[in-house]
Parts: structure tokens; sequence; C-alpha cells
């Protein structure tokens, strides 16, 4: 079984201690952090939802490029499969007139 910082129990005398620095007027201080860590997590929901868009954007201009690569191989497969084919029956027709068999 692990131990965390949770289920330590609180030392005695550190809730009375927090209780007299909260009613000696560490409001004023507590509200600013407060306020200071709100303002930081608006900001960096702002950063994640800014980066959801651009991410978004990205799969698309992705997409658009894969799609368009896919047309250009298959235009180059058609012409290097031509290519081939050809060469194949120049190779045995030369052949064939070789071995007279023409």
């Amino acid at each position: 079984m692990t131990f965390t910082t949770h289920d330590a129990l609180p030392m005695a005398g550190h809730a009375d201690e927090f209780a007299s620095r909260v009613v000696a007027g560490d409001h004023a201080s507590l509200n600013a952090r407060v306020t200071r860590l709100e303002t930081g997590m608006e900001y960096i929901r702002e950063d994640i939802r800014n980066l959801r868009l651009e991410l978004r954007d990205t799969r698309t201009e992705l997409r658009t490029d894969i799609r368009d690569l896919r047309s250009e191989l298959r235009t180059d497969f058609r012409l290097l499969f031509g290519s081939m084919v050809t060469f194949g029956l120049g190779l045995a027709g030369m052949m064939a007139k070789g071995f007279h068999w023409i």
C-alpha cells in the first residue's frame, strides 16, 4: 500500500496556525493568488483551444495533400507499368527474331 500526503493526518497545531493566519489578514493575498491561478487557467484553456484548431487545420491540409499525392502516384504507376509492358513486349519480339521464331 502506498502512502501519500493525502493520507497523512494533520499535525497538531497546524490547523490552528492556518486559521490564525487567515484571521490575521491573509484573505487579500489568498484572493490575489486564486485570481492569478484563475487567470493562468484561462490562458491555458485558450492555448489548448488554439492548439485544437491548429491541429484540425493541419489534419485537413494533410488529408488534401495525401489525396493529391495518391492521384499523382496513380498516374506515375500507370505510366511506369505501361513502359514496362512495352519494354517486355519489345524484348520478347527481339528474342523471337533473334532465335528465328518469327
